[in-house]
């Protein structure tokens, strides 16, 4: 199930539409606020997504991604975290500086390197007489997004769905209003534009799982 699909009721329930007449613009909504909470993060919360990083390995033992490994080891800190460990993350290796492009090597979790939220812990160094290079192959993102981001979403996308439409009505400077066969209330300081009032829990949440490398 997407994120829309698992947000959609709970949006029609924050703005107390029971039936399906706006269900188009309440998805539009939903994925707007999606793509706003991802994009301030710096994370994937509707659909893991795969995700292929090299570095050239210079003797660090760890090493940070890119991007967020789903089936991290810290699952247990993390229940959204989800995903066979066997299956998302593989690590290969191969030598710079020869004639040819070498083949990869796969290194083995466990003996070679263990993985934690955002970075590798190499177990013991990559060995070959030459430079090497290293490929990550992972999923970056959550396979359930968090409650509180699914709370991040609703608020967001609650208050741009109620911001177009008093736009398509012409209605500025409301706090309560009906609209059709239903009706809202919310305090609004930007009324048409798009642009309202995040809660400072929501900043919170957000500020709490924006990715600070990247």
């Amino acid at each position: 199930m997407t994120l829309v699909d698992q947000t959609l009721g709970l949006l029609k329930q924050s703005l107390g539409i029971t039936d399906a007449s706006k269900d188009a613009q309440l998805t539009q909504a939903i994925q707007s606020a999606i793509d706003y909470v991802e994009g301030r993060t710096k994370r994937y919360f509707d659909e893991p997504k795969s995700r292929t990083d090299y570095r050239n390995w210079n003797g660090d033992w760890q090493m940070v991604l890119d991007g967020h490994i789903d089936d991290s080891l810290d699952a247990n800190i993390n229940p959204s975290e989800q995903f066979d460990p066997t299956t998302s993350l593989v690590i290969s290796q191969r030598p710079l500086g020869v004639g040819a492009p070498a083949d990869w090597t796969a290194l083995v979790e466990g003996t070679d390197y263990e993985r934690h939220d955002d970075y590798i812990q190499f177990l013991m160094p990559p060995v070959w007489p030459s430079p090497l290079q290293l490929r990550f192959v992972y999923l970056d993102g959550y396979a359930s997004a968090p409650e509180d981001i699914k709370d991040v979403i609703v608020e967001v996308a609650t208050d741009r769905f109620i911001q177009r439409e008093l736009s398509a009505s012409r209605t500025a400077g409301v706090t309560g209003e009906k609209l059709g066969d239903f009706s809202y209330s919310k305090n609004l300081t930007v009324a048409g534009t798009g642009a309202g009032v995040m809660s400072d829990r929501s900043k919170q949440t957000i500020n709490r799982y924006r990715r600070q490398l990247v």
